[in-house]
């Protein structure tokens, strides 16, 4: 038999390989302690590259083409009349809400919110467009106003209201950047209960502990198209016009670029898109208000309305031929869809050209607008991330979930399909928290597992990269924290 012969391990060069970069560069040493001065004096602080916590939009689907949901970046939400743009918009503000945003803020340039439809979105996230309206502790607030400076001058003076947010390598946690000698801020520190650290704190300026890791605030803009300068109260030729439109945008969004991120804000905004008359060649589609809102914007999502045949499994009404119908699972009748399609055509902070199918719920079995539909909105998400289908001529959902949603919740979701008109009413239950969903849930199919498999999987996008690039590759090792317990199906 051979002697197993074992080598010597090799030096730990990489270590030393460092240790000697850093004294082939002097300068670099040197310059560095006069940055701590200017920094001081110029109040420019030095960042780390950390994302924050991402802020779900609500939908699994929507979240998956961002690349896991929100970041306090510049957003443009872009399509045609009716493609979803607004419902989609709405549901990023319902969820601001429930996470506790410092605020979430609608300006309804066209003046065509409806509280009806906004409050069918806002119930599942447990409050009431009044309740809002009446009390804005509870942090949501309405503008009605298409004037451009207008606009952009209440968004630069709320975000100067707001201390800057970093983090910090020194203490590992977000920080909070605030001036000294400042009444506001000090009044801010002490409305948060939060007090300065004494040794990362600066002549200048506190440094406080952050309350959370995520975005700060929501401001939605519905939509860029309908805004206008005031210049143009004026009468104007049709190019010039536009062209002061798009002027008064690029000025405009300069002053708030970096400081919606600096501040830890997340800035939506609705284009619609409008045609070129008579136009022959090239795309006769254009979005209104310039190139700035391009440039500046972090991701942009394209959203399409689509004919019910894009996806063969729906059924068509046949009265109206693009509307989806659907037995109701909570009592006769029908629910309504219409089926919409998004594609991200920019994204700094995800995988870009990713695309999926949304299907709006106009109606309930009752006649109520619901929004966004939780349970296609499920199945496009476990279809997209290659974890699940729908195989509707069987009425079922076939699962392959991956072990980063859980080991015991994907050992149970996998070892058999579940009926359609369960897991129907299982995203519903988890969705609506309505007792009598859950009732017939628990009665009528027996179900006696957790209601959380959509949060489960909007957990699971925050720390599996690869459900981004479409397929489920082998994972040795298991989750950590698994707390499902299924009892029986």
């Amino acid at each position: 038999m051979k002697k197993n012969l074992k080598t010597k391990p090799e030096p730990k060069k990489s270590a030393k390989k460092e240790v000697e970069v850093k004294k082939l560069n002097p300068a670099a040493a040197f310059y560095a302690k006069g940055l701590v001065k200017i920094e001081k004096e110029t109040k420019l602080i030095g960042n780390s590259l950390v994302e924050m916590d991402r802020l779900s939009t609500s939908m699994l689907a929507t979240d998956w083409v961002l690349g896991g949901g929100l970041v306090p970046t510049m957003y443009q939400f872009s399509g045609q009349e009716a493609s979803g743009k607004t419902t989609s918009t709405l549901h990023c503000l319902g969820n601001g809400l429930k996470e506790g945003l410092s605020f979430s803020t609608l300006v309804d340039a066209e003046g065509t919110a409806s509280p009806k439809y906004t409050n069918n979105i806002f119930k599942p996230f447990g409050f009431n467009v009044n309740d809002l309206l009446d009390d804005r502790s509870l942090g949501f607030t309405y503008y009605k106003s298409n004037v451009i400076e207008r606009v952009f001058d209440n968004i630069v003076k709320r975000l100067d209201l707001m201390p800057s947010k970093i983090w910090s390598k020194e203490a590992q946690s977000w920080m909070y950047i605030l001036p000294k000698r400042n009444d506001h801020f000090k009044s801010f520190m002490s409305a948060m209960g939060i007090k300065p650290d004494a040794k990362l704190s600066t002549d200048n300026l506190y440094y406080a502990p952050a309350s959370h890791g995520g975005p700060e605030g929501l401001i939605a803009v519905d939509s860029w198209a309908a805004m206008l300068p005031e210049s143009e109260e004026e009468e104007q030729e049709k190019s010039k016009r536009r062209a002061i439109q798009a002027q008064a945008f690029s000025d405009h969004l300069k002053r708030i670029s970096a400081k919606i991120a600096e501040k830890g804000v997340i800035l939506i905004g609705v284009n619609q898109l409008r045609k070129i008359p008579g136009q022959t060649y090239g795309d006769p589609e254009y979005e209104p208000g310039g190139e700035a809102l391009k440039f500046f914007s972090g991701a942009r999502l394209r959203f399409y309305s689509r004919s019910p045949s894009a996806d063969t499994r729906l059924v068509r009404d046949p009265i109206a031929s693009g509307i989806i119908l659907e037995p109701s699972v909570v009592g006769k009748g029908y629910d309504r869809y219409m089926l919409k399609e998004i594609k991200n055509t920019k994204n700094k902070f995800g995988v870009p050209n990713l695309k999926t199918y949304m299907r709006v719920w106009i109606s309930d079995n009752k006649g109520n607008p619901r929004g966004i539909d939780p349970v296609y909105d499920t199945i496009m998400y476990l279809e997209s991330t290659k974890q699940g289908k729908w195989e509707a001529g069987k009425k079922r959902i076939v699962f392959s979930l991956k072990p980063s949603i859980g080991s015991k919740r994907a050992e149970f979701y996998n070892s058999k399909p579940i009926p359609y008109d369960t897991f129907k009413l299982m995203v519903l239950a988890e969705y609506t928290k309505d007792p009598e969903i859950i009732k017939t849930l628990r009665s009528e199919h027996n179900w006696k597992v957790p209601f959380d498999l959509r949060a489960s999987c909007k957990e699971q996008m925050l720390k599996d990269t690869s459900v981004f690039i479409g397929f489920v590759k082998e994972e040795k090792e298991k989750s950590k924290k698994d707390s499902f317990e299924p009892e029986e199906l």
